[in-house]
């Protein structure tokens, strides 16, 4: 599996709120936000932020590519209707994703998808090898950048906040030469919850 070229995008627009912490109800940003310029940015001040503490080069590498990967799974269309109140037309047809809304959305007019999209990001991630051989190449920790990505809202410390999707979808998203997928039911029926507590058990022996 060849490894994955990233690219820095072109951006028209900042991303404020990189580093808010925000929950699926502060993506009604009322300033639209493309996903791709969203985890670039974050994964920028994951970076500045790792360098200025002096983390270890392999705690660095694993923030910034667990931020680069942290939202993927907000590709899920329903999450995209979600946060366009269902207008997601113009949208579709630029090829354009967001992880913030724009100023016309009209919130609550279409629910979000019951799985929780850091646990998608988490089944999207780990669903091409090529993505975790080039993290693995910059010194990452991939059951670290694994687990920053499930956790980033607080779930997964250890169960992830996954429900059961009666309506699944496989969602898509590509980073680089790494195409990621995966479909909402197989995170269901328990099994992503049992990797997810095997590896909060594992990284706890590694760093405590």
């Amino acid at each position: 599996m060849a490894t994955c070229r990233i690219e820095t995008p072109e951006t028209e627009a900042s991303d404020t709120a990189a580093f808010d912490g925000s929950d699926e109800s502060d993506s009604f940003t009322g300033s639209a936000v493309t996903l791709d310029v969203h985890l670039e940015e974050v994964a920028q001040t994951a970076a500045a932020f790792a360098d200025s503490l002096e983390f270890p080069p392999p705690i660095q590498a694993s923030l910034v590519w667990a931020a680069r990967l942290h939202d993927i799974g907000k590709a899920d269309p329903r999450w995209q209707e979600a946060i366009t109140g269902g207008d997601t037309a113009e949208l579709a047809a630029d090829g354009v994703l967001l992880a913030k809304s724009p100023l016309d959305a009209r919130p609550g007019q279409r629910p979000f998808p019951p799985v929780r999209h850091e646990s998608l990001s988490v089944a999207m991630a780990e669903s091409d090898s090529g993505i975790r051989e080039t993290a693995e190449q910059a010194g990452a920790d991939w059951d670290l950048v694994l687990h920053l990505i499930g956790s980033h809202h607080g779930y997964g410390r250890p169960l992830p906040g996954t429900l059961t999707d009666p309506n699944s979808r496989r969602v898509e998203y590509r980073v680089g030469g790494c195409d990621m997928a995966c479909n909402t039911a197989d995170l269901g029926g328990g099994r992503f919850a049992f990797e997810c507590v095997d590896r909060f058990e594992a990284l706890a022996g590694r760093y405590g």
